[in-house]
């Protein structure tokens, strides 16, 4: 069983839902302490960490605004996200065709 979230946790998951719906990125640290208040980006980071235990997030710690929501947190594919996954598919289709066509000579 998953541990509960503290209001300022849950406010945190809120907002990170909420700007990466918008903007397809997670926010910076520094716009999360100011969406919940907060000053210190270490304690930012806390609530991230705390959320990462809890299984909520996952954090790429080498990434700029490497967070993301998994479990029934997570979110479908933004729509840049499923445009990019289109063009690949095409491209792939394409060189498939090109490979096919050259078979046959």
């Amino acid at each position: 069983m998953t541990q509960p979230l503290t209001p300022k946790q849950q406010r945190v998951r809120d907002y990170l839902r909420a700007h990466i719906e918008e903007h397809g990125v997670a926010p910076s640290v520094r716009d999360i302490g100011r969406e919940i208040g907060v000053r210190s980006t270490c304690t930012v980071v806390r609530h991230l960490q705390a959320l990462e235990r809890k299984g909520v997030i996952a954090r790429d710690r080498y990434a700029h605004r490497g967070c993301r929501l998994v479990g029934d947190d997570a979110m479908p594919a933004t729509k840049r996200e499923l445009l990019a996954m289109v063009r690949d598919l095409r491209a792939e289709n394409a060189t498939l065709r090109a490979a096919l066509e050259a078979s046959r000579c």
